[in-house]
């Protein structure tokens, strides 16, 4: 780097950029004292070195330092953030879409979900591991919460169907791609509303829903279970779950299921 020129306290180095701006910079004139300097300015932010040739007019050495550094500083600050922006729109453009919505996600209207769950009307209780009234029951409880408004582009799934979703998902353990093709909703939003809806549950079940905090609370459950569970202070449902099978004899292995659970 060339050594630079020094402008009153102000030490301004030489010339090492390959992106040239001149900038000017004039501030009050007197008749008794009249000055011009010239500098040049040399920066160097990330990968873009900027050269600005400044040329000041001031009443006094304190405030012309003063005045020309500010002025250099909006100046630097401005064209760096227009080469910044240049640099983005020169990158690789964004692909556009080829659907607003692919056809399944159009397929969910209001009739489809209505009809969603009057095939359910016998089969709630197994769906959703509840009662059709527990669920209006917590649907009233979080509606506030997870209730979406709808947009000129498309209609925002009801709160009820959004419980819908999430209860199925802890109740099956169904993956979100399963989850996709039963309610006709993207992977990315089911992911989006189980985590919203299980918030909502936390926050307004908290004080019903609890672990114990105390021994006596954990032995009068394990009390419970004594019986047929000895030892034992909570279950899992009936939900088999599938692992990788371990080394056993060949005998065993007849007597397996085709899963391990």
């Amino acid at each position: 780097m060339e050594s630079g020129k020094r402008h009153g306290n102000l030490v301004l180095p030489g010339d090492v950029s390959n992106f040239m701006v001149r900038f000017h910079a004039c501030q009050g004139l007197t008749s008794n004292h009249k000055a011009q300097a010239s500098t040049n300015l040399a920066w160097h932010l990330e990968v873009v070195y900027t050269l600005v040739n400044a040329s000041v007019c001031y009443v006094h050495p304190s405030m012309a330092d003063t005045e020309l550094v500010s002025a250099i500083t909006f100046g630097l600050t401005y064209f760096y953030f227009k080469y910044k922006q240049s640099k983005t729109k020169s990158r690789e453009a964004r692909r556009p879409r080829r659907w607003w919505m692919i056809k399944i996600h159009r397929n969910r209207t209001s009739q489809f979900i209505e009809d969603k769950f009057n095939e359910l009307s016998g089969e709630f209780d197994n769906f959703c591991r509840m009662s059709y009234a527990d669920f209006e029951f917590l649907l009233q409880k979080i509606l506030p919460m997870i209730s979406k408004h709808d947009t000129d582009f498309r209609e925002a799934i009801p709160a009820k169907f959004r419980l819908a979703i999430t209860l199925r998902s802890l109740a099956s353990g169904d993956s979100y791609k399963s989850l996709h093709y039963l309610f006709k909703v993207s992977v990315p939003m089911i992911s989006k509303i189980i985590r919203e809806v299980c918030q909502a549950l936390n926050e307004v079940l908290k004080d019903q829903v609890k672990m114990p905090t105390t021994a006596e609370e954990w032995l009068k459950i394990e009390k419970g279970f004594r019986t047929k569970f000895p030892h034992s202070i909570g279950s899992l449902d009936g939900k088999h779950i599938v692992i990788v099978e371990q080394s056993i004899s060949i005998t065993r292995k007849l007597l397996a299921l085709s899963f391990w659970h």
